[in-house]
């Protein structure tokens, strides 16, 4: 899985700022924010500059349900809502 947060109006460039928390859905397919977030780590060589917004990834498990939740958004942004991912 790789997540970033773009400008909507021109998907090329990066929104810096934005951090995101990944969770596991608990046993009913709900989020469990009560559980420890999975570790998003920045992808090597995704970034064009220091200061633009990097891609992040992570390694999940086939058939699991999980939860992407933006928690801090990018300058004079608002959060996204939360985004359920379920992988194939």
């Amino acid at each position: 899985m790789q997540v970033a947060k773009v400008d909507a109006e021109d998907r090329s460039q990066p929104l810096e700022g934005a951090e995101f928390a990944l969770y596991p859905a608990d046993d009913f397919g709900q989020l469990n924010a009560a559980a420890d977030p999975i570790k998003l780590i920045p992808i090597e060589g995704t970034s064009a500059s220091e200061d633009a917004g990097n891609i992040l990834g992570a390694t999940l498990e086939q058939g699991g349900v999980y939860y992407l939740v933006e928690t801090k958004a990018s300058h004079s942004r608002h959060l996204a809502p939360s985004f359920l991912y379920e992988p194939a």
